[in-house]
């Protein structure tokens, strides 16, 4: 009774945290990779679908990949249900509104006494992909600016080696 009591307790700990980590935490079947077994709440306010469509209509989540990275991310999880070995990728997904998002997907196997499965986290890399754009557009229109203009800008480090040398000279 005592043992049945505290996994009860330990198992609503593990749902109560894993429901408000704010990303999407999956739990799949290993030999049916469309099989859920468990999701979070997250996936409403990420996707617009409530928990109970993604654990009701299994081909849900691989119809919101987008169709360029769907053959990998069906493949990565395949390779982690086959061999068991953590892996990860970026991917974009669209939200039941048709926004395209981009997320780091990491998936395990986890083995257990009945039945192993994949537990995975999807955390929304978007504004993170958005920055990292802005800031390589910012670096590339830099460089422009300075390819073009009349004079020579360079910069050292603090052992004098050249870290910098764009534009051009006026000879």
């Amino acid at each position: 009774k005592r043992a049945e009591d505290g996994l009860r307790v330990s198992e609503a700990r593990y749902r109560m945290r894993a429901e408000q980590v704010p990303a999407v935490v999956y739990e799949m079947d290993p030999d049916d990779e469309r099989r859920t077994l468990f999701v979070n709440p997250q996936v409403e306010a990420l996707f617009g679908y409530s928990r109970e469509d993604w654990l009701d209509h299994p081909d849900i989540w691989i119809e919101l990949l987008h169709p360029d990275d769907r053959e990998a991310v069906l493949a990565l999880l395949h390779a982690v249900g086959a061999d068991g070995q953590e892996r990860q990728i970026e991917h974009r997904m669209v939200s039941a509104d048709g926004e395209e998002r981009w997320f780091r997907t990491e998936a395990h196997r986890v083995p257990s006494a009945s039945a192993s499965s994949i537990l995975g986290l999807m955390i929304d890399a978007t504004e993170a992909r958005r920055t990292a754009e802005a800031l390589r557009a910012a670096e590339a229109r830099l460089r422009q600016v300075l390819g073009n203009a009349p004079i020579v800008v360079m910069a050292l480090d603090a052992k004098g080696v050249f870290t910098l040398a764009e534009g051009r000279s006026l000879a």
